[in-house]
């Protein structure tokens, strides 16, 4: 099965290309934390969020990793697909912008405020954008195109 590409000069409206760039933006700052993961690993550093006996505990973190790299790295192709001007790519970014309202809502409770505004905000603003008539209607017009 192909992807099919949009008929030729049809760009998506800006609104949607701004909710791409947010969820990409988003999703290299979750990488990036990915990575950071990765170094503690190899460093050695104990994370002390994680009380465990199992003798399986010493890959959590590279397993955490590892699903952060295919989740976000999901939203990353889905965003990039839609600026290219495919149709493909909106729905991986919806699904984790909700789950970032969520993530955000346990910021404000872990006391994380300012980052819980900033992923809330970046949420919303991605949202708004990806369900913005001139972006539904655009990827309406392209559906099956």
């Amino acid at each position: 099965m192909t992807n099919k590409s949009t008929p030729a000069g049809t760009q998506p409206p800006s609104t949607l290309r701004w909710a791409a760039i947010v969820a990409i933006v988003q999703s290299l700052v979750v990488l990036g934390y990915a990575l950071s993961i990765v170094v503690r690993e190899l460093l050695g550093e104990e994370d002390q969020s994680l009380v465990s006996d199992s003798p399986n505990a010493e890959y959590v973190g590279y397993g955490t990793a590892i699903f952060l790299a295919i989740i976000f790295g999901t939203v990353i192709a889905g965003a990039v697909s839609l600026l290219r001007g495919k149709n493909w790519g909106r729905g991986p970014i919806v699904l984790i912008e909700f789950i970032l309202l969520g993530v955000a809502f346990f910021m404000f409770q872990g006391g994380a405020i300012i980052l819980g505004i900033v992923t809330l905000l970046s949420a919303v603003l991605a949202l708004a954008m990806i369900f913005h008539p001139r972006s539904t209607e655009w990827i309406e017009s392209h559906y099956g195109a």
